[in-house]
């Protein structure tokens, strides 16, 4: 194998007044139990010479309101890639973290990084917070190629 590329992620609100011990244990399970698993599952078959792409996000050093568990799940995506790159150094694999920006996608439209509901009919305004992390800016996604 010569590329392991974890993308394991769900996101979701996690305020500190309502969220269950529950809902925050499930999202950590799976975007950081599950981001391990696969490329401990997947190290035995990595060739000298490849590679392992982590996914990360912004908001593991954003500070987003409401987003404590998504932001602790990235924040620990973060720290297994430091680590994962230093024990798979001697096997010449190397371990690396992209972190993409924001990208309008149908999910901004419905309810945005605050957790509060946001009108469709209205131009898409991302909360402070963000607007100062992309600077105002946004990804656009591209059609498929192929």
């Amino acid at each position: 194998m010569d590329i392991v590329f974890a993308n394991a992620g769900i996101g979701g609100q996690t305020p500190l007044d309502t969220t269950t011990a529950a809902r925050f244990s499930q999202i950590l399970d799976v975007n950081v139990t599950g981001v391990f698993r696969t490329i401990q599952v997947a190290a035995p078959h990595l060739r000298e010479g490849s590679s392992v792409i982590l996914n990360g996000s912004v908001h593991a050093v954003l500070g987003a309101p409401g987003y404590s568990a998504y932001a602790a799940s990235k924040a620990a995506v973060r720290a297994i890639t430091r680590v994962l790159a230093a024990e798979l150094a001697p096997r010449g694999i190397r371990v690396n973290q992209v972190t993409p920006g924001g990208t309008s996608t149908p999910i901004w439209g419905r309810c945005g990084p605050t957790g509060r509901r946001q009108r469709t009919d209205q131009p898409e305004r991302p909360p402070p917070a963000l607007r100062r992390a992309f600077r105002g800016r946004r990804g656009r996604p591209v059609p498929r190629l192929g």
